[in-house]
């Protein structure tokens, strides 16, 4: 009677040990790489939905020559900004900026226009602003600047909030203080 009692604990034991090395092997090894499996598959469709917008935006894209170099496409070429000086263009990128930040509530404390920089084919105008907003409308306009048409780029940026100089019993709806340089392309004048 003992001897069947310990033949039965014993396989009782064995099968106990199979069970948790078969649970440890599950836990260790098959759940990590099926996680793996899960998320590699997530972030394939998320970079297929990526690819796809980027040729949807891309078959909307002027064509470009056979040198690489944008297609003139109409007066206002979509790429350069439009004028026929760079001070008129240079006004023409603070009327954009003013009416990005104003479609967001915010009036442009001040702009200035920065020195012009020489590009291989392009000249790159620019122009200073500075503006108060929340981090909701800041984000709102550097989403619309980069966006826009003609091409617009943000060479620098600052932001300060403004909490850190106002004295805590004052209530403000703007956190923010924000300096951003952006540039745009024109076309370097043949000859």
């Amino acid at each position: 009677m003992m001897r069947l009692l310990r033949q039965v604990l014993s396989k009782a034991l064995a099968l106990g040990l199979l069970a948790g090395a078969a649970f440890l092997v599950f836990t260790l090894v098959v759940e990590p790489l099926a996680g793996r499996f899960t998320s590699a598959q997530e972030r394939i469709a998320e970079q297929r939905a990526l690819l796809g917008r980027l040729n949807t935006a891309a078959s909307q894209e002027p064509a470009t020559t056979t040198t690489g170099k944008p297609a003139p496409s109409g007066a206002d070429g979509a790429v350069f900004l439009p004028g026929a000086s760079d001070a008129i263009r240079v006004a023409e990128l603070q009327s954009a900026l003013s009416r990005i930040a104003e479609a967001e509530g915010v009036q442009l404390k001040s702009t200035r226009s920065l020195p012009p920089r020489e590009r291989e084919t392009v000249r790159m105008l620019g122009v200073e602003a500075r503006l108060s907003a929340s981090i909701e409308q800041v984000q709102k306009i550097l989403y619309k600047l980069e966006t826009q048409r003609p091409h617009l780029f943000i060479e620098a940026l600052q932001i300060t909030p403004l909490a850190a100089f106002v004295p805590s019993s004052a209530s403000t709806n703007t956190a923010l203080d924000v300096r951003i340089d952006v540039l745009g392309a024109a076309e370097r004048p043949k000859g």
